[in-house]
């Protein structure tokens, strides 16, 4: 009797285990591991702490996944500006200037980013986020440099942007645009490899003004053609070919217009830019770039030239380049208000050098130089408050970084 309650205690004992066992594993869900705890290779406790351990590796990738949707970068600039003018009643002018920028970019899905950007500046200015420091250690200003979204459709063959965003059309030089300068409204830039070789077109419809006692607003219409071409570590070649179209321009009240040059407000503008880039033992980069606007019957036309010679880029230690541009740009050329706001202090009918260097001090840490010679092609239109001749010198310590 004695050994017959023991079979029985002993049967019901290893029952419990097993169902035990069978519960246990239908709390895991992976297959392999309900499969050692049902074998009794692994505890219940033990299949449960590598299936935490798992979630908390899955949540660890999938954060690291979105943060790299997330990008973000910024910059500062310390600056000493000297300007020298050959006007008596124009004062010779000597300043210390910030700049900054801080902004990012987050893929929202495989078809669609959306980015933003402040950066400094003491007014709206289309082409410039300098700020001179004193006034008594006022507060400065932070505006809005870009906000938009871009849409990649075709394997990222064709990008559209949406918003205010850095100008689309690329290569360009500052007799037509200023680096700085951010369009508004809506663009397209498409490419297609051809082998080695790559075509692209870029175009965009920008409004530059809204005039609430006219319905013919003052527009920028633009298309851009070109070609890339390169062997690698050898040289790369990139030319484009762009018209640009202002219409309406007249309407734009002269409180708007910081820059001048114009004699005229029609703008037909053709633009021919050219690259080349060659890898020798030592980066040589050279640029020329011809502009003319067939509106004009005189004063129409513009042109630079420049070398660039050194690393291909200074963004680290040693890291260095010498330049040296030519330029001449008259009156009628193109539109006055978006060239470079440093040459003869902006504006058309202009011409003379840019010099310079930079040398990299550290990783995202830079020091340059740019020097300008620079006077007027003609005689200036009235209100032109420039100097005939300008010399200015720029001394900066510049500090960028993304993460």
């Amino acid at each position: 009797m004695k050994q017959k309650v023991v079979g029985i205690v002993v049967g019901l004992g290893c029952l419990i285990f097993l169902i035990g066992i069978s519960f246990a594993a239908e709390d895991i869900k992976d297959p392999i591991l309900k499969k050692l705890v049902e074998k009794g290779v692994l505890t219940k406790e033990e299949a449960l702490s590598v299936t935490e351990e798992i979630k908390m590796e899955a949540k660890e990738k999938e954060k690291k996944a979105e943060e790299k949707k997330a990008k973000w970068e910024g910059s500062f600039r310390m600056r000493h500006d000297s300007q020298w003018f050959d006007k008596p009643e124009k004062a010779d002018r000597h300043r210390e200037r910030i700049q900054g920028r801080f902004g990012f970019t987050y893929d929202i899905n495989e078809m669609a980013q959306v980015g933003f950007q402040l950066g400094t500046g003491e007014k709206q200015d289309q082409i410039t986020l300098n700020q001179s420091l004193g006034d008594i250690f006022e507060l400065k200003n932070v505006w809005l440099e870009a906000a938009y979204v871009r849409h990649k459709f075709f394997e990222k063959m064709l990008d559209v942007y949406l918003g205010k965003f850095k100008n689309p059309f690329t290569p360009h030089t500052w007799i037509v645009f200023d680096p700085d300068l951010h369009t508004e409204g809506v663009a397209i830039q498409a490419r297609y490899e051809l082998g080695k070789p790559s075509v692209f077109l870029n175009a965009g419809a920008f409004p530059l003004d809204e005039i609430s006692g006219d319905s013919s607003d003052p527009w920028l219409l633009g298309i851009q053609g070109g070609i890339k071409y390169g062997e690698k570590d050898k040289f790369d070649l990139v030319v484009g070919l762009a018209h640009y179209n202002y219409s309406n321009v007249d309407l734009i009240t002269a409180d708007d217009n910081k820059y001048h040059g114009n004699t005229m407000n029609a703008f037909r503008v053709y633009n021919a830019t050219a690259n080349v880039s060659v890898y020798l033992p030592l980066y040589v980069g050279l640029t020329a770039d011809y502009v003319f606007n067939t509106a004009a019957d005189d004063n129409n036309d513009g042109y630079l030239l420049g070398i660039t010679a050194g690393s291909k880029k200074v963004e680290n230690f040693k890291d260095w380049q010498v330049f040296a541009t030519y330029s001449r740009v008259e009156s009628d050329a193109t539109y006055d208000e978006f060239l470079d706001s440093d040459f003869r202090s902006g504006g058309t009918n202009n011409k003379g050098w840019t010099l310079g260097y930079r040398f990299g001090l550290g990783k995202g840490w830079a020091h340059a130089l740019k020097y300008y010679i620079t006077e007027n092609v003609s005689a200036p239109i009235a209100g032109d408050k420039r100097s005939n001749e300008e010399d200015r010198i720029q001394i900066d310590l510049t500090y960028a970084f993304k993460f």
